[in-house]
Order: C-alpha cells, then structure tokens, then sequence
C-alpha cells in the first residue's frame, strides 16, 4: 500500500493526472478482495501473500487520489480550519488538511472502515453458526464464535478440529464478500471522478 501510494502520488505530481490511479484502485481491490475471498485451509503462503499485495495496491493507488481530486476541483471559499485525522481501520494515519471536502472524503474514509468493521463482524457471526451446523454440529457454534483463531487448536478436541477450522475458513471467506461488493462498487464512482490537471495546483498531502 504505501509503495504504490508513493507511485501513485509521484506519478499523479509529474504527469498532473489522479483519475487514472482511482480507478486503478478500484479495479484492483476488487481483484485482490475477491481472490482473498478464495482463501482455504490449505491455501499456499505464496497465495495468500500475493492476494493481499494486489489489494495493498489497490489501497495504496486510490488513498490519496481523492484528497488530491477534491482539492483540484474545489473553489478556495471552500478551505476550511486545519484538521487532525486518525484512521481508524488496518492502520494510522495522522494527517492536516486545509479542504472541507477534504475532511469529508476524510470522515467517510474513518466511518465506512469503522461501520464495514461492524457488518463484516455480524456476517461472522452468522456464518458460523450456520457453518459449524454443517460442518460439526457436535460441537459448540458459539465457543467458537467467541474464540480467537490462534486459539481454536487448544479448546476444540482433535476429533472435531478438521471440521472446526473448516467452518472458521469459509466464514472468514464470507465475511471478505463485503470487502468484495464494495470495492466493486467503488468502480461506478471512479469513472465519473472529472479528469482536471493538478499542475499549478499546491496540494496538502496526507503522510502514510
């Protein structure tokens, strides 16, 4: 993520254009989620690796795009104070802006990795319970539930664990469904953002 921020970012400053790198972004979080939604028991470290680098990239392409589109497109009347950000999904960012639209793209950015959190957590919960029923229903759904992975190997007895991990797994893919629909529809938004140059333009980046 942060390589192909820098990418991004510098290429965006030379060649003047951000709506490129959008939906860049967009097109490869929705592979890259999409394939970590493939993940197995006995997936591949090569694999698992890899998937998450196709999303960090993704990431990395579109973080700071938008902050650099808004502050392109929007008229100085719209500067307002100096704000503090603090990210609040996988990682942190501190980060000053001078655009209000800035703190919006800003503020959405925290609340919808704050409220996806959330959904992806109840799709969790439901999945396996349904999973546990199919796949060992002798065992407790809900130790599980409440059960850390790390720990699953030290509370479930060995002639339930094969099962057990198998209903964690395909919950855990279930719940990157989420990750997938929405990186998807973040395509829809992208083509539409306006291709204005940045040239000319002094920007206030957010530092990763």
């Amino acid at each position: 993520m942060t390589v192909f921020s820098i990418i991004s970012g510098g290429s965006t400053s030379a060649l003047g254009y951000y709506t490129p790198w959008i939906i860049l972004a967009s097109v490869l979080m929705s592979v890259g989620a999409g394939l970590i939604s493939t993940f197995g028991v006995h997936t591949s470290t090569g694999a698992w690796i890899g998937f998450q680098i196709i999303y960090g990239a993704g990431v990395g392409c579109g973080i700071q795009s938008p902050l650099m589109a808004v502050q392109t497109v929007l008229d100085k009347k719209d500067i307002a104070t100096g704000m503090i950000y603090i990210h609040l999904r996988l990682y942190s960012f501190i980060m000053l802006t001078d655009f209000e639209g800035t703190a919006i793209i800003i503020f959405m950015q925290t609340f919808g990795g704050a409220l996806c959190i959330a959904i992806a957590q109840n799709v969790f919960i439901n999945k396996i319970y349904e999973n546990m029923l199919k796949q060992v229903p002798q065992f407790s759904a809900q130790v599980v539930a409440v059960t850390g992975a790390t720990d699953l190997r030290k509370i479930v007895p060995v002639e339930y664990l094969a099962g057990v991990v198998q209903a964690y797994s395909d919950s855990l893919d279930q719940c990157f469904y989420v990750a997938v629909a929405l990186a998807a529809l973040s395509f829809f938004g992208a083509v539409f953002v306006e291709w204005r140059s940045v040239k000319g333009i002094k920007l206030e980046m957010g530092g990763a």
